[in-house]
């Protein structure tokens, strides 16, 4: 999302290197004969082109942008050739830290009737434009949002869809339940 980013934590690693890849093209835009140990999409894959990269070669692949509508297709193509390549589907909120974070917390507590997670993103946010082109693409894919009541798996729109987020300073904003995965993912822990 932010090469220069990248490459301060490749340096930062050592043994790391990052690049910019074309997900429009099925080489990724990088050249031949470089070894790479993975691939991370940390924007929307919508060719998949990443995917099939590294299965090709057997790398493990990590992506982090799609949304619960967008993973079939990461889970189609991941499945027909399972033995390929490690494939880990993190496109949770935060990349699964706060579905690290919850599960952590719940462990305090012999039953969990409920966790409830809000998450602001605004101009500020670390994530960039990336972030909130993948926020958009999300609301635009569907305005419905997935929860899971009684243990059904249920979509709710519209009011019921609607939610009311605190801040640290107390401040009240208007919020929108998404589908992402990290409602199942909290579920099913």
């Amino acid at each position: 999302r932010d090469l220069d980013r990248a490459r301060r934590v490749a340096d930062e690693l050592g043994a790391a290197t990052a690049v910019p890849l074309d997900l429009r093209r099925d080489d990724l835009g990088l050249p031949d004969g470089q070894g790479y140990s993975a691939v991370v999409a940390t924007v929307w894959d919508s060719h998949l082109n990443g995917l099939r990269y590294a299965r090709e070669r057997g790398l493990p692949y990590l992506s982090i942008s799609s949304g619960l509508v967008d993973l079939t297709p990461e889970v189609v193509a991941g499945a027909q050739r399972a033995s390929a390549a490690p494939i880990l589907l993190a496109s949770h909120c935060c990349a699964g830290l706060v579905v690290l974070a919850a599960l952590e917390l719940a462990r305090e507590f012999h039953r969990v009737e409920a966790i409830r997670v809000a998450l602001v993103l605004d101009e500020l946010d670390g994530g960039g434009p990336a972030a909130v082109a993948d926020m958009e693409r999300l609301m635009a894919v569907t305005s419905a949002g997935l929860v899971r009541r009684d243990g059904v798996f249920t979509w709710v729109t519209g009011q019921e869809a609607q939610a009311e987020v605190l801040t640290a300073d107390g401040t009240v904003l208007p919020g929108q339940t998404i589908a992402i995965p990290d409602v199942p993912s909290l579920a099913l822990a």
